[in-house]
């Protein structure tokens, strides 16, 4: 409360003091019984002033998600990946966003995968890679979820978590033979 009061002290000098406006939407957004509402507002305010800054499109949608608007945080999260489409926390938060959707969204994911492959720093980055991994999991294409999972742990071999995830993959393939094969020199 006493961010949001300093905050409201801010903004009564400068309605577009950008850091006072933020400020005061993380401190409602992370209030229990959170105001969404309000806070979505500051929001889009905000976005409006600033309409390439992708952080607050990624708060923005995750407001809309909690709201229960999940058109509204795809939309915010589409347009963000437009502005910068090797923005790897974009990208996939709009994946997640196209899995979870009712119905899902493969056909828009799977564009959005392919579309990534175009950019270097993207096919390079373990993390982005273990999240198309994932992708290809719920897709059931077990091979090409191997092989980005492969990648990201040849990208960084000595962090456990992509050496986790390619044990992970390979439960989910259900070939025992292949999972004893790679596990072994583990051992």
């Amino acid at each position: 409360d006493a961010a949001i009061a300093s905050a409201d002290k801010a903004l009564a000098i400068d309605s577009k003091n950008n850091r006072a406006l933020i400020t005061r939407v993380m401190a409602k957004l992370n209030r229990p019984g959170a105001d969404l509402a309000d806070a979505t507002h500051d929001l889009e305010s905000y976005r409006n002033l600033n309409p390439m800054d992708n952080n607050v499109r990624r708060l923005l949608a995750d407001a809309y998600m909690r709201a229960r608007r999940p058109e509204d945080a795809t939309r915010e999260l589409e347009i963000a990946l437009h502005n910068f489409p090797s923005d790897r926390q974009v990208r996939s938060t709009l994946l997640d966003d196209y899995r979870i959707a009712q119905p899902p969204r493969w056909t828009e994911g799977d564009q959005l995968v392919k579309d990534a492959q175009s950019i270097d720093a993207l096919m390079k980055d373990p993390q982005w890679l273990t999240t198309e991994a994932t992708w290809l999991v719920n897709r059931h294409q077990w091979a090409k979820a191997v092989e980005k999972i492969r990648a990201a742990m040849y990208y960084a071999p000595k962090e456990e978590r992509y050496v986790q995830t390619f044990l992970s993959v390979l439960l989910d393939t259900k070939n025992e033979a292949t999972l004893l094969r790679e596990t072994e020199p583990m051992i």
